[in-house]
């Protein structure tokens, strides 16, 4: 019976998996791309070429997202890749900017593997599939272990994978990414406080197996690299987990067993966290620096919540419109007919009049689902009902911008988030459980007390009878209302006509009331022939003797509706048209310089639109993008208003403020190129018309190259005073530092001095200029400040230059730029970007894994050694042999990984003088030791009886040898004090390993005694719990500045806390220790 159960849900699972590449069958085995390549030939210079290719109008415009941004991040990635170096630094856009750090390119989440290894344009098909399958089969998983129904789990996966909210938002990969894991996050917190309800983890290690999933699906989330997805997601699974325990708590009233299920609860999100932290540490860093951070009140973020209207929406989807809508089928000639232009006489391509865009109004989830949620409510039945139920109306409330908001708003960090509306993600996920618990309560009998029973037999008379009957009653009225509608379409095109021009923004979407009416009928026929199908599936339950053939009509009546409303949504385009290279990129790219370009454009146009540059390493400085640095807005500020920042872009220059194209600060951004449309010309002063094709493009003669020296330095340390001071400042001359400068400047500027430099290699992350100078100056470089950057100055052809160069700081030039002094003579300067985010985060991700793998290893481990109680030859050579090696290697991975943390952090100078001390210490460590571990272990080996003797004895000889090593140790101090003085701090970190040793000499006695009794594993795995908790607590000292002084601190508590553990488990396992001496 169980295999066949097992069969059955592999097969729904199979299903799952097959569907959605069905789904999107042309993206994945038709040969088209899920890209929209085909968008950006509605703006200039591909504009030109859209004729000759055959394209018309776009599919979708909403999803130009997916190209402008998604793709040309992962081809980035892929590049950097490529060139076998991380993708740490973006220098195409916003005058560069952190990038592995920004986090939605998803690039550290490991599903973004598809991207990798398939051709990058057709990965994307695959990787929409393969995560509306996980949605599916989590949700599914969920289902199952809230005891739903197979049949009712898998309506539930259905639903929401096919969902509008997750249909729509493949548009954002990131999103969708971190979606499809909430699902099982919840299910591993029901298993886990289920498990402690049922009293199956009367132990710690029964909840290991569970724990180590939902950290995983934590740090799933975490990588994929959206930011609001963490909170949404920490949120409803935060609220679910307390539902849980407080439950428990109210029913067992067992303080201690809902005590140990939240720590295993907080330790799974704890884990998850650290193992995204690879992600989200850089992540923070950026996030602080955005010009977002305080920048919108309450109000106005509620402003971007759903509008009441659009209530409609959740019962027709596309009441409102749809943009991937291109035509109609117009009632009165009974032919498809075109949009081309509305009722203002402007031209339109698609029919669109919602207040919200389509993706972010995407909340249907289907009329059957919605009906079996209700039903669900009316029977009352279903594990945890009424946490889903109020969370879906709790969500709801978000969405449409009710006052409880605030409740959200005050939470740190989301005073940043401008999007109420994505709380349709916790409500979909809610209502399609629902809809599973309904489907399962229609096969289930009632239970319960009397009183219980006459509720359960109304519920069941309108779950079971009176519901269905309104929902086919309903259906024919409604399609009976459209026939009766089609006998008098006139009459009802004059009424659609005088409702179309009350509905806000309907006439900027329709000609006349004919296309008004013939628009909406579809839509309202769809609805209506979904409630007639949903109501003939209820009615007709009870014909049903199978829960498998009823779901299986449900479900073909809930897929058949989704896939009708959302197959079309996305578009199915050539491969070849994706990085489509016209004629003006190939003009840009001759130029073998360091440039940027920006555009000047007048209206909506959106020439070479933002980010573009990328789809062809063109430097850019505009961008679109959710985080951009706070200086780089004031920059931009100054130089003109940066009207596009409620939607993520930095402006190009406006054709009302041709003004701009005059500022020393857009020449300090290096802007070599001005493209602009055919209809626009360019009469600035110092530009020069170098190209005229599909577009015209201008020479900023006045640009200053990507790198420049300067003679002078001025210190503003006040930021207002310093932007004052910007709008008049000749670069070429001085530059502003918000710091003193570090170096006298020359009184006479000789004529020998030059701006230029002599060459520059550059890289994303890393740039090396050479420079020559008769005078100290300042080196500029035109590339954006932020932590992380490193600089280096060494002798110019050096033969060895890595070790011959010195650190030299960097400082902010002239509101946003690097700058380093340059003292007299042939240099090489080299920048490197190398941040201390990025380090700690892929640090602390490598030690969250290696807990979760041991915590594996462990259950795994007492598992098999629990599994028979003799002990086998096999089982003692294991305990003995392989599990010491294979933790040995672990702690040597543990503590490579460490070393070179550290070496980044310390540097050369101060790693040497630590290692210096690890090495002096160790001298000592052979003395204290020698021979002391085999004594004992080959002794008590012999006679076990003597173990507290060999113990008692080796341990007092130990402590006498560290004693004897002070004098000798003090003798080695003046000796070297005589010829080579030691560092202070090393001599400080010696000393304090030194004190180290008594607790390692102890710990070292009573690890011989467990190799003695041939329990070696214990030690071991004790051995590995400490290597942890040692390069925590020493990454934690180094963070905080310590050095390695810390580190040899940290040593002693390490060591102390071995001794302990070492001593209980003696006396736990083997016998109590006593003081014995012969």
């Amino acid at each position: 019976m169980r295999n066949r159960g097992l069969r059955q849900d592999l097969g729904i699972i199979l299903i799952f998996l097959v569907l959605p590449v069905l789904f999107f069958w042309p993206v994945t085995l038709g040969g088209k791309t899920l890209l929209p390549a085909d968008n950006v030939f509605a703006w200039e210079p591909w504009k030109s070429y859209a004729q000759t290719l055959g394209i018309t109008t776009p599919h979708n415009h909403l999803l130009s997202d997916l190209y402008l941004e998604n793709y040309v991040w992962k081809r980035f990635i892929l590049h950097s890749l490529r060139a076998k170096q991380l993708p740490l630094w973006n220098p195409y856009i916003l005058a560069g900017v952190p990038f592995l750090a920004a986090g939605q390119h998803s690039a550290l989440y490991p599903l973004s593997v598809l991207f990798y290894v398939l051709p990058l344009p057709m990965a994307y098909g695959w990787f929409a599939a393969l995560h509306l399958s996980l949605a599916g089969i989590f949700t599914y998983i969920l289902g199952r272990t809230l005891r739903i129904g197979r049949t009712g789990s898998s309506i539930a996966g259905a639903t929401f994978m096919f969902s509008g909210f997750m249909v729509t938002h493949n548009v954002f990969p990131m999103i969708i990414g971190a979606a499809v894991w909430l699902p099982l996050i919840l299910a591993v917190i029901e298993r886990i406080v289920r498990r402690a309800e049922e009293e199956k983890a009367a132990l710690w290690l029964g909840y290991i197996p569970d724990l180590v999933l939902g950290s995983l699906a934590y740090g799933m989330v975490f990588l994929a690299g959206h930011p609001e997805m963490y909170y949404y997601i920490a949120l409803t699974s935060g609220a679910f987990a307390a539902w849980r325990l407080v439950g428990m708590a109210l029913s067992r009233r067992c303080f201690l067993t809902v005590l140990r299920t939240a720590v295993v609860l907080l330790s799974m999100a704890f884990l998850g966290v650290g193992v995204g932290s690879a992600q989200w540490i850089p992540l923070f860093e950026l996030v602080r620096e955005n010009f977002r951070e305080g920048a919108v009140t309450l109000k106005e973020v509620l402003s971007w919540a759903y509008p009441p209207r659009r209530v409609i929406a959740l019962l027709i989807p596309d009441f409102f419109g749809n943009p991937s809508h291109h035509s109609y089928f117009d009632l009165f000639s009974w032919r498809v007919l075109p949009v081309t232009v509305n009722a203002l006489g402007e031209p339109i391509h698609s029919i669109d009049w919602d207040i919200k865009n389509y993706v972010e109004g995407a909340c249907y989830v289907g009329v059957l689902p919605l009906l079996l949620a209700v039903i669900a409510v009316l029977k009352r039945e279903g594990k945890h009902l009424w946490f889903f139920a109020l969370t879906a109306v709790l969500s709801l409330f978000f969405v449409f911008g009710s006052p409880l908001y605030v409740l959200i708003y005050k939470l740190p960090g989301l005073s940043q988030v401008h999007s109420p509306f994505r709380w349709v993600y916790p409500y979909t996920l809610c209502i399609s459980i629902m809809a599973g618990m309904g489907a399962d309560a229609l096969w289930r009998e009632a239970r319960g007390s009397r009183e219980e029973a006459r509720w359960s037999w109304l519920g069941d008379r309108l779950a079971g009878s009176i519901f269905p009957l309104l929902a086919l009653f309903g259906g024919l009225a409604g399609i009976g209302g459209l026939a009766i509608s089609l006998l008098f379409r006139e009459r009802f095109a004059n009424l659609a006509e005088r409702a179309m021009h009350r509905l806000a923004r309907a006439p900027e979407a329709f000609a006349n009331g004919r296309m008004f009416y013939s628009y909406e009928f579809r839509n309202v026929l769809i609805f209506a022939v979904a409630l007639l199908a949903s109501g003939i599936v209820l009615v007709l339950r009870p014909k049903f003797k199978r829960a498998a053939l009823w779901g299986a009509l449900a479900e073909l009546v809930i897929l058949g509706e989704l896939f009708l409303i959302g197959r079309s949504f996305f578009p199915a385009v050539d491969p070849s048209l994706v990085g489509f290279r016209p004629a003006a990129v190939d003009f840009l790219k001759s130029d073998p310089e360091l440039y940027r370009v920006t555009a000047y454009v007048g209206g909506d146009e959106k020439t070479f639109n933002a980010n573009a540059g990328m789809l062809y390493d063109i430097a850019d400085v505009r961008g679109y993008d959710s985080i951009i640095p706070r200086q780089y807005v004031d920059y931009m500020r100054l130089i003109q208003e940066q009207s596009e920042l409620p939607y993520n872009r930095i402006a190009p220059i406006f054709t009302s403020h041709p003004e701009a194209l005059e500022s020393p600060l857009l020449d300090m951004l290096n802007v070599k190129y001005v493209l602009t449309t055919k209809e626009h010309s360019i009469r600035a002063k110092g530009y020069t018309l170098v190209y005229e094709g599909e577009i015209r493009i201008y020479r900023n003669d006045e640009a200053l190259p990507r790198a420049f020296l300067v003679p002078r330095a001025v210190s503003i340390p006040d930021a207002q005073e310093r932007q004052r001071a910007l709008r008049t400042l000749d670069p070429r001359e001085v530059v502003i530092l918000e710091e003193a400068p570090p170096h006298r400047e020359a009184d006479q500027i000789p004529p020998t001095f030059s701006p230029h430099v002599e060459g520059i290699h550059y890289t994303p992350n890393e740039v090396l200029i050479a420079v020559k100078t008769p005078i100290p100056c300042y080196l500029v470089l035109g590339d954006s400040f932020f932590k992380g950057w490193l600089a280096f100055i060494r002798p110019f052809g050096a033969e060895n230059p890595e070790a011959v160069e010195q650190s030299t700081p960097i400082y902010r030039a002239n509101g946003i730029f690097r700058a380093v002094a340059v003292p007299v003579g042939h240099w090489e300067v080299r920048f490197k970007y190398s941040p201390n985010t990025v380090k700690y985060g892929f640090y602390l991700s490598f030690l969250s894994a290696t807990v979760l793998l041991l915590c594996l290893g462990l259950w795994a481990w007492l598992r098999l050694t629990r599994s028979s109680g003799e002990e086998t030859t096999v089982r003692r050579v294991t305990k003995n042999t392989i599990a010491p090696i294979i933790l040995s290697l672990v702690n040597k991975a543990i503590d490579m990984a460490f070393a070179m943390l550290m070496l980044r952090i310390l540097g050369p100078a101060d790693a040497g003088h630590y290692y210096f001390a690890i090495v002096v210490i160790s001298w000592f460590d052979i003395f204290t030791n020698f021979g002391l571990n085999t004594l004992l272990t080959r002794e008590v080996a012999k006679d076990r009886r003597q173990a507290n003797r060999y113990l008692a004895n080796t341990t007092v000889l130990r402590l006498g040898l560290c004693l004897a090593s002070v004098p000798i140790l003090g003798l080695f101090f003046l000796l070297r004090h005589l010829t080579t003085p030691i560092h202070p701090a090393a001599i400080l970190a010696i000393i304090l390993f030194g004190i180290g040793l008594v607790p390692s000499n102890i710990s070292a006695s009573l690890s011989a005694v467990f190799t003695a009794y041939e329990r070696m594993e214990i030690p071991a795995f004790l051995t590995t719990l400490t290597t942890l908790l040692k390069v925590s607590l020493g990454t934690l000292a180094l963070i905080l500045g310590k050095g390695y002084v810390g580190l040899a601190t940290v040593s002693i508590g390490v060591n102390i806390v071995t001794m302990l553990l070492l001593y209980l488990l003696v006396c736990s396992i083997l016998f109590r220790p006593r003081f014995e001496l012969d």
